[in-house]
């Protein structure tokens, strides 16, 4: 990788112009030939780290929201069972109020 940094005054397109001439000649490359090397602009780059980092937080954000569908899913079987269990303890107790001798 070669960092380019134009001078004051030069307009990035000029500046990106020379450094193709500049590559293609010390590759040997001839008029015909296509370039065998890439030139990035930091703003190429700085849109290619945004498209990056969109990604990566959306994948963190359908991670977060499946993780705590499982939680609540949970919660709710622990709630159920819970009542159920309540539900069962009353149940005796009524039966064991009934079978006591007054």
């Amino acid at each position: 990788m070669i960092a380019v940094i134009p001078r004051d005054g030069v307009k990035q397109e000029d500046a990106l112009a020379d450094v193709q001439r500049v590559m293609r000649s010390r590759h040997g490359l001839k008029l015909d030939e296509p370039n065998d090397f890439d030139i990035g602009t930091q703003d190429a780059i700085l849109k290619v780290w945004d498209r990056i980092s969109s990604g990566i937080f959306l994948a963190l954000v359908v991670i977060y929201v499946a993780i705590m569908a499982a939680k609540l899913s949970r919660i709710s079987r622990e709630i159920s069972e819970l009542a159920e269990l309540a539900a069962r303890r009353d149940e005796q107790r009524e039966a064991d109020r009934e079978a006591v001798p007054r």
